[in-house]
């Protein structure tokens, strides 16, 4: 379990230089990806833009782009996606046990956006759960 401050987890994702992706569908697709991560300071937020290559299980690899901005806010953690349309944002407060749980959904309606984060000795882990009619989808990063 971690006690680790929003600041704290800012530096640790600073200084990540690679990422791992898992996607998991409840339709039943699957797949996996390693990229890099740059990290830049803009003030007091941290831009990370990650490149890098996945595919879904069987098929063949495909290059990804992704970019993301976090900011400690109090003491909680802020964090907003770059999407096609608009970003997908969200607020985490640290909850017993270590874990970093956001306050409320993203909704890109009809589908919801839950984040979770996890600190573990080697990564910092980001959990985004997709839910809606047609989607039950989650998209796991471990930043190292």
């Amino acid at each position: 379990m971690t006690t680790e401050s929003a600041r704290g987890i800012l530096t640790r994702l600073a200084a990540a230089t690679q990422v791992t992706r898992t996607l998991r569908s409840g339709t039943g697709w699957a797949g996996e990806g390693t990229g890099s991560v740059g990290a830049v300071w803009d003030g007091d937020v941290l831009v990370l833009t990650e490149a890098g290559t996945w595919a879904a299980d069987g098929g063949r690899p495909m290059r990804w782009r992704a970019s993301s901005r976090w900011w400690a806010e109090g003491g909680a953690l802020a964090v907003e996606v770059q999407r096609q349309d608009a970003p997908a944002s969200a607020v985490l407060d640290r909850r017993a046990g270590g874990a970093w749980v956001g306050r409320a959904p993203f909704v890109c309606a009809p589908d919801r956006y839950a984040v979770s984060l996890h600190l573990r000795a080697e990564a910092v882990e980001v959990t985004w759960r997709v839910d809606g009619p047609a989607k039950a989808d989650a998209v796991a990063s471990r930043y190292r």
